[in-house]
């Protein structure tokens, strides 16, 4: 009985020990499922901030594009406003010159007309007076008829007829000479105005030159400095780009420092959880392994005591106090050595005699041997 009593707290010690060695390993992988699925969380976590970074960056990169086409256009319109102010200017330039060299022509044609005009009154005041000459001299003719037509008509007549002729060739070399001189003033006031016209187309082409110079050395500097402006912008872009470039890569990898201390900063943290729970566990289970061997130790102890009661009570009661302490002495005397062996059978009396006393003690409460 006592044997099969011992055998069944034995075993419900070893379940209990196994129940809780069981619970122990649940403990862990339950600890272990709990980090993994904070893993599992933290890496979602670093996916998500990782997509949220990304898609700062492009919409930074949306809007510094966008600003940078802004400032493009503006800078075209501007430009393009400047081109056609130049523009305006230089045809409202062109038109004043214009203007001005047709009133210079107007005035040279009214100069001319009324040189011309004077011309003509001279020369109808000059073929005036010749033909009032010329009948003053067939006045003079026909009063010399009238005075010689008494005299010989031959004569008269000849005489007559040389004077008329000598007359006609001096009005004819007279009006010849007029002409010529007409001629020459036509020409010379010709010669004057083309010379005039000359001076004033060369003016006018001189000016229509510079200025088409001054068109094309605005247009160029114009172009150049468009050319420089558009050299300086997008200088001005790539550098705000390159910019714009490093500080969102020093971003991405600050932020990747920061999730990778962070991920090693979590992983540290699970391993020193997983090792305190581990060592937590660990001391757990050496200390209900001694507080179970105390236990076993103990029920041994009582069990052996029962034992070794029972054993000397059945000698006691078969073969007498004195086969048992020389039983006693036997076994003990490899284990005593010098002792005193009076004291030890003094001792074993005592116990003896402790033993009769308190068998029925011994039987119900089951005292393990001091």
């Amino acid at each position: 009985t006592l044997d099969a009593e011992y055998e069944a707290k034995v075993t419900e010690l070893n379940e209990l020990f196994d129940a809780r060695v069981r619970s122990w390993e649940g403990r862990v992988s339950d600890t272990e499922a709990f980090f993994a699925g904070k893993m599992t969380e933290c890496k979602q976590q670093l996916r998500k901030r990782e997509n949220e970074l990304e898609i700062e960056s492009a919409r930074r990169d949306v809007e510094v594009v966008r600003q940078y086409e802004a400032e493009a256009a503006a800078l075209k319109k501007s430009l393009n406003d400047r081109e056609h102010h130049i523009e305006a200017e230089r045809m409202k330039i062109m038109t004043s010159v214009e203007n001005k060299i047709h009133e210079k022509v107007m005035i040279v044609r009214r100069s001319f007309d009324v040189l011309v005009k004077q011309l003509q009154e001279t020369v109808f005041a000059f073929a005036e007076r010749q033909r009032e000459a010329f009948d003053e001299q067939r006045a003079k003719e026909h009063m010399i008829f009238s005075h010689f037509m008494f005299g010989s008509i031959r004569t008269h007549q000849e005489h007559g007829q040389l004077e008329i002729e000598a007359a006609n060739r001096r009005v004819e070399r007279e009006a010849t000479d007029a002409l010529v001189r007409q001629d020459e003033a036509l020409s010379a006031l010709r010669r004057q105005h083309e010379d005039v016209l000359q001076h004033h187309e060369a003016t006018h082409t001189e000016r229509i030159v510079h200025l088409r110079q001054e068109q094309e050395l605005m247009l160029r500097a114009t172009q150049d400095l468009r050319c420089e402006q558009d050299a300086q912008f997008w200088a001005q872009c790539g550098d705000r780009l390159r910019q714009a470039s490093s500080v969102l890569v020093e971003a991405k990898s600050a932020a990747e420092r920061i999730m990778q201390q962070r991920y090693v900063d979590i992983i540290q943290r699970v391993n020193q959880y997983l090792q305190n729970d581990v060592m937590a566990a660990h001391q757990t289970f050496e200390r209900e392994c001694r507080i179970r061997q105390k236990q076993l130790q103990s029920w041994v102890n009582m069990y052996h005591g029962i034992a070794l009661h029972t054993d000397a009570m059945l000698w006691l009661e078969v073969c007498g106090r004195g086969a048992i302490e020389k039983e006693y002495f036997s076994m003990l005397s490899p284990l005593l050595g010098n002792r005193c062996k009076r004291c030890e059978r003094q001792r074993v009396s005592q116990y003896l005699q402790y033993l009769h006393n308190e068998r029925g003690a011994y039987v119900n409460e089951g005292s393990p041997i001091e």
